[in-house]
């Protein structure tokens, strides 16, 4: 078994930022996300971030966030139709809907379908944080 980060703030705040922009967020930004974080907290962040995404459908939001996932076939397939169905359960969660989605996958890299997309972004959010 690979070893994995946990969910602390900045895994988190870095899951949403590559997730939503796939950018490493660097020391200045990372700042000011914490800073906003602790003022407001973590889906209050999420939420936030994906308000640069207010004009855009469910649709294109969970494309966007599945391209910079890299997911093909199956996989997203199945991620867009996931995150299109949580984007119009709480139009006004979507943040916290990708946060959400970004820390389940970070599990799955046994998974079948996931696995290799999971593994490449849980490698990514590390750099990130190393950054």
């Amino acid at each position: 078994m690979a070893l994995t980060l946990l969910a602390t703030t900045d895994t988190q705040i870095i899951r949403v930022v590559e997730a939503l922009y796939n950018q490493k967020p660097g020391n200045t930004y990372l700042s000011n996300f914490q800073t906003f974080v602790t003022e407001n907290g973590i889906d209050g962040f999420a939420n936030a971030m994906a308000a640069s995404f207010a004009s855009s459908t469910d649709a294109e939001l969970a494309a966007v966030v599945t391209a910079n996932l890299g997911l093909t076939g199956d996989a997203l397939t199945a991620g867009n139709a996931y995150l299109e169905a949580q984007f119009a359960a709480d139009a006004a969660g979507r943040g916290k809907a990708v946060l959400d989605a970004m820390n389940a996958l970070s599990t799955l890299e046994a998974d079948a379908t996931y696995g290799a997309a999971a593994a490449s972004f849980n490698a990514d959010v590390v750099s990130s944080l190393s950054y």
